[in-house]
């Protein structure tokens, strides 16, 4: 186990930090010393582990590799490295990297007040519980993509496009309703679920919207732009036989822009 050590200048006894402090300050287990200044009477030598059987100090351990299968140890130089998988990090985990942690999901809210991902599909499944059930009950749901954040990225920099990206992101909650809820599972993705709005009714708030990205522009660059698809509850007969999670896999499997936004 990693263990810091010391070395006493006294008597030059080297043993475990742990076992130097006595009351809250530095005494040699060996002379007694009290030790209070390092380079003066004491230094920490290169051993920072120590054997859990025999208390033996040491630098660099002997790492063995173990077989899960039969057991079978090995010194790391006598293995060959095979690499079985890889890992990155999702578009979802580098946003949350930019703009909050993933904290804990019972915290309904990221730090931009949108919903997080599992609380939103949970609600979205809900809302197609209760749609499916009763006829006066109805929503969309709308997939926001934003398709030339490259584009600006070259011509404003990553740092201003983070900025418009949380300006954009601020005033499109102002566009919606207290009873409408939004999500993000990408950077430039935008998931909003409105509730009690038809087809017609998601157009007119998608106008809305392209008003906004129009005033996004500036001299030195063009504004964002987007493209959108719309699930209307009403407009999909089986709409309470899919999870919330397998109704946005639905509607962002097919990005053929059905609002010609």
């Amino acid at each position: 186990q990693r263990d810091e050590a010391i070395h006493c200048f006294t008597c030059g006894h080297v043993g475990s930090q742990r076992t130097f402090l006595t009351g809250g300050a530095m005494t040699c287990p060996n002379c007694r010393t009290r030790l209070r200044h390092i380079g003066t009477d004491y230094d920490r030598p290169l051993e920072n582990h120590s054997c859990g059987g025999c208390g033996e100090m040491f630098a660099e351990p002997e790492v063995l590799a173990r077989c899960a299968v039969c057991d079978h140890a090995s010194a790391t130089d006598e293995l060959v490295v095979r690499e079985i998988a890889s890992y990155r990090l999702t578009d979802y985990g580098r946003m949350l990297a930019l703009h909050g942690d993933a904290g804990d999901l019972a915290d309904i809210f990221d730090q931009s007040q949108y919903l997080r991902l599992p609380v939103f599909e949970h609600l979205l499944r809900w809302q197609a519980q209760v749609a499916a059930r009763h006829e006066e009950c109805h929503f969309s749901l709308l997939l926001v993509q934003l398709t030339n954040l490259e584009e600006l990225a070259g011509q404003l920099g990553r740092g201003r496009l983070s900025m418009l990206l949380h300006g954009f992101a601020e005033r499109l909650q102002e566009l919606i309703r207290t009873s409408d809820l939004c999500t993000r599972t990408r950077e430039q993705d935008f998931w909003l679920l409105l509730p009690q709005t038809d087809a017609a009714g998601s157009r007119l708030f998608l106008q809305r919207l392209e008003e906004l990205t129009q005033a996004s522009q500036s001299l030195r660059a063009a504004g964002l732009e987007f493209q959108a698809q719309v699930l209307a509850s009403r407009d999909t007969p089986d709409i309470g036989d899919h999870s919330g999670s397998g109704l946005m896999q639905r509607l962002g499997g097919t990005m053929a822009d059905e609002t010609g936004v």
